[in-house]
């Protein structure tokens, strides 16, 4: 080469000669921070599938705990004849509905969502074909034996009669 071509080469000026050594590592700096980026999203995507994961398999709980609140208060009501096992029954019911919508907003497959639906239909014809008959048959008959305590009660039964008689002391 001659000495023209080399003087003709423009010099590098002071700031590429400064920045050169500092191309590299940024490159390699930038690169990293992406993929440290990319790796920070992934985990967050997976920490919110976990969390949403872990709220149904709540709400599952929640599901058969509700079922079972229902069947106790019903089964109460029909063993003791008192109202206050209705409530927990109601309650049950409300809530069992409140669980299921839930479920079904985060529900993920369609097979998840088909699932959900058939525990409904379950739960709903128990509800329609045991349940409300057996607490009507139990409402009836109360209804039945206060009736016919009004006819009754006017006067005393034969136990209580002979009970009397025998108990009675000579005057």
């Amino acid at each position: 080469m001659s000495d023209a071509a080399i003087h003709s080469r423009a010099a590098p000026s002071l700031r590429q000669v400064l920045l050169r050594p500092f191309a590299l590592p940024f490159a390699l700096l930038l690169g990293v921070g992406v993929l440290v980026a990319y790796g920070v999203n992934q985990n967050d995507q997976a920490l919110n599938q976990g969390l949403d994961a872990q709220t149904r398999l709540q709400l599952i709980t929640d599901l058969a705990q509700q079922v079972s609140t229902m069947e106790n208060g019903q089964r109460g009501f029909v063993i003791t004849g008192q109202n206050d096992f209705l409530q927990p029954y109601e309650d049950g019911k409300l809530a069992f509905q409140a669980d299921v919508f839930a479920l079904h907003d985060l529900s993920v497959t369609p097979l998840q969502r088909s699932n959900l639906g058939r525990v409904q239909a379950i739960v709903a014809r128990w509800d329609e074909e045991s349940a409300q008959p057996e607490i009507r048959v139990r409402r009836d008959s109360l209804e039945r034996a206060a009736r016919s305590e009004e006819h009754t009660s006017e006067l005393p039964s034969p136990m209580y009669l002979v009970c009397r008689l025998l108990l009675e002391k000579k005057k």
